[in-house]
């Protein structure tokens, strides 16, 4: 049960935050009504540092994160401080107008937000948390407490993609904050960890916040909370699963001037996510909210969200566009693209939920995830108004789409209200450390 729940965990961190960068970098520039932008944004929304913070390039070049885009190699490392030039797999921007954490002594300078990840060493081991707990638990323990900077940048080591850095740890600085109303900017890089500079100084920083609500889950039950948001390295089925959901966006376009067709498809890739994989996922937690109370509850809120909110505002979109733009006739080749990717992924999700549920929770068997997974893909046709690709389950029974619907619906007693929409700040989009380079994959571990 507890790999299971890993995994489970792992693969909703890890797929939530590729969607976060695609909406971002695929859907929102092309979007012009203020509204649904706003929807978007919020969805997509990530934590990180302003935009006089600078990265070092693999040119030897510092540029600001305002000019850095997905692609650029800049100086990055992983947690056993391993430093390397990784691609910058997704990058996000977000208006803030909120109290920002700044960090300040004559060797480190950074200001983030309050969901930015910071490393430091405590009792000798390295950690890495949100800077609002870095602060808090800074105010008890005070120099016990250091944070790393980076005092020399040396050259590629021989016979190795790693660089010499020079790094050292710095007990004597402060923790303060400060409201400012900015734009902030997102890398994430596959260690989870890069070189920064802000006022001249140098030092290590983390990725962006990890999902507020996923992560309590992450933080509070599972023994190693890093390696949660890294389990792909180490499991062959996990790294397989998000490939999958990266091979359909990258079955999308490529361009900075897409079509209408092109946008119809990623409002398609959405509706799959939210509406198969998410599912899958949330449908796990359920089960066993006999045993962990709390996580069925949490769950709940987020598949709130998503199923009420995100699935009808995707396929609204996506309607609207076919009777303003096409008549209210899919494209034919709109039809084909959208049933291989929704056949793609539904595929790879019956692998995935047979891997995490091993035969051994009750309701998940063989037929039982078929027929989910089957009717939710059905579902997404629906929504887009296009064939079923499926052949027809709304007649069967189907325990796994009851379970999932009465915790949405709240059982007997149906509930309008969703949690987000009055507690917007309490879901901001995880970030994982991911690069879907799979030769990286450590199987051995």
């Amino acid at each position: 049960m507890k790999k299971s729940y890993d995994l489970v965990l792992a693969q909703l961190i890890s797929n939530d935050s590729i969607q976060s960068s695609q909406l971002v970098e695929r859907i929102n520039c092309f979007v012009t009504s203020p509204i649904v932008n706003a929807c978007l944004i919020q969805q997509a929304a990530e934590e990180c540092c302003i935009s006089g913070t600078e990265v070092l390039t693999e040119d030897g070049k510092w540029i600001k994160v305002d000019k850095l885009k997905v692609g650029d190699r800049i100086l990055s490392a992983n947690e056993n401080l391993e430093f390397y030039y990784a691609n910058v797999t997704a990058m996000t921007i977000k208006h803030v107008d909120e109290y920002l954490y700044k960090i300040e002594s004559d060797k480190i300078s950074q200001v983030v937000t309050k969901g930015h990840r910071i490393p430091f060493v405590y009792n000798g081991k390295l950690r890495v948390k949100k800077v609002k707990d870095v602060y808090s638990f800074h105010s008890i323990v005070g120099k016990a407490l250091s944070l790393y900077s980076i005092p020399n940048i040396g050259n590629q080591l021989p016979d190795s993609k790693l660089i010499d850095v020079t790094y050292g740890l710095v007990n004597d600085f402060a923790i303060t904050k400060e409201k400012m109303d900015t734009l902030v900017y997102c890398p994430t890089v596959s260690g989870g960890l890069f070189v920064c500079k802000y006022d001249g100084k140098v030092s290590l920083t983390g990725n962006c916040v990890h999902s507020d609500s996923y992560s309590v889950m992450a933080e509070d039950i599972c023994q190693d909370t890093d390696r949660i948001y890294s389990m792909w390295k180490y499991d062959e089925e996990l790294a397989i699963k998000n490939k999958a959901v990266a091979d359909m966006y990258q079955m999308l376009y490529n361009s900075d001037d897409p079509t209408e067709e092109d946008l119809l498809l990623a409002f398609v890739a959405n509706n799959c996510l939210e509406n198969i994989v998410f599912l899958g996922g949330f449908a796990f937690f359920f089960s066993i909210e006999d045993i962990l109370v709390g996580s069925g509850e949490l769950i709940a809120e987020i598949a709130k969200d998503e199923i009420l909110s995100h699935v009808p505002l995707f396929a609204n979109i996506f309607r609207t566009a076919i009777a303003e733009s096409f008549n209210g006739v899919v494209p034919e080749e709109v039809v084909k693209k959208a049933h291989a990717m929704i056949t793609m992924i539904s595929e790879a999700e019956k692998r995935w939920t047979n891997y995490v549920a091993n035969g051994t929770i009750l309701g998940f068997s063989d037929r039982t995830i078929k027929v989910f997974i089957e009717h939710q893909a059905n579902e997404v046709c629906k929504n887009m108004g296009i064939p079923p690709v499926y052949e027809d389950h709304s007649n069967e029974d189907n325990p796994l789409l009851k379970l999932v619907k009465d915790h949405v619906k709240g059982g007997e007693v149906a509930t309008k209200t969703l949690f987000f929409e009055g507690n917007v700040a309490d879901y901001s989009k995880a970030a994982v450390k991911m690069d879907l380079d799979l030769d990286d994959l450590n199987l051995d571990d």
